[in-house]
């Protein structure tokens, strides 16, 4: 069986953290995995969705795999290096806090046959400000009029009163 990976080093997630994301996507095909981490509520799901999309892609580029023929079929989480950071403590002293990150590899598989996809994904079209610009409301006449009578209105409210004072 034929399988292609992606790497993503030095991710500033613990991977305790990651693991809860990357475990639900395990055996999912590319497509229902990308929907399940699209919508996941986790910090790491944005870094873990741009992996899998490179994963991919990298299917799709070098190998000429479609996307229907894909699954994944091993996610690796490794601790990577730890940042270490202190805390004053009393008496001078300090305490140690180790900030870890973690190194996640995404192994997608491919399936004899291509299943069809159950999730449509959208990408998000960024639409430009100065498209609105171009367009100028012109007042008419009868906004004048209408202010005028909202103003009589107004001056027979104030002279009347529901309660006597």
């Amino acid at each position: 069986m034929e399988t292609i990976s992606a790497t993503l080093r030095n991710l500033r997630i613990a991977p305790r953290k990651s693991r809860l994301a990357v475990n639900v996507i395990k055996g999912l095909s590319a497509n229902e995995a990308e929907a399940q981490l699209s919508l996941s509520p986790r910090r790491s799901k944005d870094y873990l969705l741009r992996l899998l999309r490179s994963a991919i892609a990298n299917a799709e580029n070098n190998k000429k795999i479609p996307v229907t023929r894909l699954f994944v079929k091993n996610v690796i989480v490794n601790q990577g290096t730890k940042m270490k950071r202190g805390t004053p403590r009393a008496r001078g002293s300090m305490a140690l806090i180790e900030k870890k990150m973690s190194h996640v590899t995404i192994v997608l598989g491919v399936n004899e046959e291509s299943k069809d996809k159950k999730f449509a994904i959208q990408e998000v079209k960024k639409v430009k400000k100065g498209a609105s610009k171009g367009k100028k409301v012109v007042k008419s006449e009868d906004s004048h009029a209408d202010k005028a009578a909202k103003a009589k209105k107004g001056a027979a409210q104030k002279t009347f009163q529901r309660k006597s004072v």
